[in-house]
């Protein structure tokens, strides 16, 4: 830019976050009362600032009230279009969080927690490469450098002229900042000294010197000058910070903070790496126990599932998974749908022509543990209000925020509606719920880009997605099963059941069991007394004979699979693992091609033609099929040893989350094919359920 310009350089803003010890923490976080700043990559700064130069340019904006999404089930509330836009600007590796530069908060863009909110500031003016000038001050800084404007060639002439007449023209550079006691000097257009006032002259002689009596404070504008004089003058080491407070400067010793997280100077230019973009989407929807999130944050299912997130992503990287997974990416998002759900059984009701009303409070005895008591109300009344008449706004909910969640996902990745797939983990009373709404979903729904706005924000009967493979962890579901006398059945149209006939997979939209998805598992541990056996909800007679899977143990050693990875070899049949699950003629022709070949390539074989596979085998080996492509359904984790079984039953029920077995396992069916399986060994054991 001419330095004759009256507009001032153009400058590269960074952008702060407050920072935390990890944004996807398994547990609440806590900030600290003077907190530190960590800078976001380049990329990142660079969004933010063309928001907010947008956002500024559009004139008064109103702030929200709010920084948090509202998770609030709209039930009566008017539609609003502006709920899927994507307002911020997203941040993070992942990019989970976003900015919203109305608010200057850091926020997740899926789920909601009762956390502290994460500020972000805009440095127009820097200390050093990692430590911003405070926000007050640095407006402040700016105002004064638009009105002197020190990067006009006649200021380097006072400037000169200055330092020539001696204190007396030094002193008339000064330019006093209102609200504190300092006052400020500028050197040239991209730097500027702040002195004490108790200081001024000797500040400002010290300054003209070259002196360092009594250190008047530099400041950069913009991120590029701070890292040039970083290079030039590497700054002492201290990670002692102060914050700008009732109109004080840190003092010189104190200006060096932390390194920039990621470990580019922010003269760097240099783009972050681009990442895979997600293929497959996990929504994982929770069961009892979260109306306590309310009064324990610890509670809140998000913890869970990014620890669930951690544990995967790190056995993801093992060698037998990253050969399978390959390119491919996976996300893991909460569904909250208890906390959407408003209902308080303290509260009285109408009488409805009845003349006695009563809460949960006068029926909870006094005389017991409170802590214990409140545990109990707030995670097993769950499964009596499921049983009673508000199971149809469990199902709502359930609804309204998997949905919710998959609209801002495509808003920001508009490319997965028609090539990513979804799946769903469902624990506990979120099993049923998910089995009542997959029966009443339509065997196959249009695309999100064809259904009304309004239409999708309020649809609450069924998902706007089309379900891939639904993993059931601790399931009560066979016995919901039971009471309501019907049984698993899988629903035709879907990929193994296009030509099935009417003993193996109904069309029946609305018949409880008969489930809109590819693929059924049914996971548990042993110990969980929450959880149910499914098989024999398939057939009863065929159960007897197919025993529940183990599903193999990441720690142990590595010669353990040998023996199952060899069977194997021979135990392909009708797409089933398991030669008991399987047609006793074993696979098929096209099946025992595609495997030749693709042990010579390396790689599975598509089916030629576009005609589904007519599955094979009596009526009963054909309908497990049609659940699950390896011919059953109950996949049990193995024991890690514990010694005793009344205490693995008291926490087996909640210890899904931090299981790398099960991580493994989610990942494997997701993404292997058959000659993944025979070189890894990585699938369901054949070990017998009876000896665990």
């Amino acid at each position: 830019m001419d330095d004759t310009s009256s507009n001032p350089p153009d400058i590269h803003v960074r952008w702060f976050q407050v920072d935390v010890p990890e944004l996807l923490s398994i547990a609440p976080i806590t900030l600290n009362p003077n907190p530190t700043w960590k800078a976001l990559t380049r990329v990142e700064s660079d969004a933010c600032e063309l928001a907010w130069r947008n956002l500024k340019a559009q004139g008064p904006v109103d702030t929200p009230t709010v920084d948090t999404v509202d998770d609030l089930i709209p039930l009566g509330k008017p539609f609003d279009p502006q709920e899927d836009v994507t307002l911020g600007v997203p941040v993070g590796k992942e990019q989970l969080f976003e900015v919203d530069v109305r608010t200057m908060k850091l926020r997740p863009i899926y789920w909601s927690t009762g956390g502290p909110s994460i500020d972000v500031m805009r440095a127009v003016w820097m200390y050093t490469e990692s430590r911003p000038v405070e926000s007050e001050l640095s407006e402040k800084i700016e105002n004064a450098y638009m009105s002197i404007k020190p990067w006009l060639p006649f200021y380097q002439d006072e400037l000169r002229t200055a330092h020539e007449l001696g204190p007396e023209g030094r002193e008339k550079l000064r330019h006093p900042i209102e609200g504190t006691e300092y006052t400020l000097v500028f050197n040239n257009a991209g730097s500027a000294q702040l002195i004490s006032t108790s200081h001024t002259t000797h500040g400002l002689a010290s300054m003209f010197s070259g002196t360092k009596d009594f250190g008047p404070t530099t400041v950069y504008r913009g991120c590029d000058e701070v890292a040039i004089h970083a290079v030039r003058d590497p700054p002492v080491k201290d990670s002692s910070l102060e914050s700008y407070k009732n109109g004080q400067v840190p003092p010189e010793h104190c200006r060096q903070g932390p390194i920039i997280t990621n470990g580019k100077r922010a003269v760097s230019n240099k783009m972050e790496e681009n990442v895979h973009e997600v293929t497959d989407l996990i929504l994982i929807v929770h069961g009892i126990g979260q109306g306590l999130t309310a009064q324990y944050e610890s509670f809140n299912f998000v913890y869970a599932t990014n620890m669930f997130r951690n544990v995967a992503r790190k056995q993801s990287v093992s060698p037998a998974l990253a050969s399978i997974v390959r390119s491919k990416r996976v996300q893991f998002l909460p569904v909250q749908w208890r906390a959407s759900m408003k209902y308080d059984l303290d509260k009285k009701g109408s009488k409805d022509g009845l003349d006695n009303e009563f809460t949960l409070s006068e029926i909870t005895p006094k005389g017991s543990i409170p802590f214990i008591r409140e545990l109990t109300n707030g995670v097993l009344t769950d499964i009596p209000l499921y049983m009673s008449h508000h199971r149809e706004r469990m199902i709502e909910s359930v609804c309204y925020q998997a949905n919710r969640t998959y609209r801002l996902w495509c808003a920001r990745n508009p490319n997965f509606e028609t090539q990513g797939r979804v799946h769903l983990v469902a624990h506990s009373l979120g099993t049923a719920l998910v089995a009542h709404i997959l029966s009443n979903q339509p065997t196959i729904v249009p695309p999100l880009s064809t259904v009304p706005p309004k239409q999708a924000m309020r649809e609450m009967e069924h998902f706007l997605f089309n379900t891939s493979t639904v993993f059931n962890l601790g399931s009560p579901l066979p016995v919901f099963l039971r009471i309501h006398d019907t049984q698993l059945i899988a629903r035709k149209g879907r990929e193994r059941t296009m030509s099935s006939p009417n003993d193996e997979a109904l069309d029946r939209v609305g018949f409880f069991g008969c489930l809109a998805t590819d693929s059924i598992y049914n996971i548990f541990n042993p110990a969980d007394p929450v959880a149910y056996l499914m098989n024999p909800c398939v057939d009863s007679e065929r159960a007897r004979e197919l025993p529940p899977s183990s599903i193999p143990n990441v720690n142990a050693p590595v010669l353990a699979p040998l023996r199952s990875r060899m069977s194997r070899l021979f135990d392909f049949s009708g797409g089933s693992r398991r030669k008991s699950a399987g047609s006793p003629s074993g696979a098929s022709p096209l099946e025992r091609s595609t495997m030749h070949q693709g042990m010579q390539v390396g790689i599975e074989l598509p089916d030629s033609g576009s005609e589904a596979k007519v599955l094979e085998g009596d009526r009963a080996e054909r309908r497990f099929k049609a659940l699950n492509s390896h011919g059953t359904l109950d996949y049990f984790l193995p024991g890690e040893g514990n010694l005793s079984e009344y205490v693995d039953m008291i926490t087996a029920h909640s210890s899904y989350w931090n299981d790398p077995s099960l991580a493994a396992f989610i990942l494997s069916e997701i993404f292997v094919k058959k000659v993944d399986l025979l070189r890894t060994g990585i699938g369901a054991d054949e070990l017998p359920y009876s000896s665990y």
